[in-house]
């Protein structure tokens, strides 16, 4: 999987429009995992580098630095090891990145942003809400 992606991002000519959502198999940080324990050190490094090289980011633990949810469970393990990563400078076109419930159709939780179209216009939440009173 780690090979196919780096592959896949070397070939990509437009780098800085990237999003992956996955299931990973694998935690970066201890906090994404409990009972807290490493993965494979190899794998790690050479998704981190996939990282670093690429400005890919995890905007749900930046979002949420210091909670602990998780996306998979098993035995007595739980792990957040189903992420969305996205370049940079895509960051101001997606929202809301949250962890939801599978209402019983998976053994993963879904992750979830919602994605609104760059360079959209600004509008504040009273005209949403004005336009909206306006529609009924």
């Amino acid at each position: 999987m780690i090979e196919n992606l780096r592959t896949y991002l070397k070939n990509k000519q437009e780098r800085n429009n990237v999003l992956i959502a996955r299931d990973f198999n694998l935690v970066t940080n201890e906090q994404n995992r409990l009972p807290p324990h490493p993965d494979d050190p190899r794998l790690v490094d050479s998704w981190t580098a996939i990282e670093n090289r690429n400005d890919l980011i995890d905007r749900w633990r930046l979002t949420y630095e210091n909670e602990r949810q998780f996306t998979y469970s098993q035995n007595n393990s739980l792990g957040r090891i189903d992420r969305i990563y996205t370049t940079r400078n895509l960051l101001k076109s997606y929202l809301e990145w949250t962890i939801e419930s599978n209402c019983g159709i998976s053994d993963h939780q879904i992750v979830t942003v919602k994605i609104i179209k760059q360079n959209m216009p600004h509008i504040r939440k009273g005209l949403w809400k004005l336009n909206k009173e306006i529609i009924k």
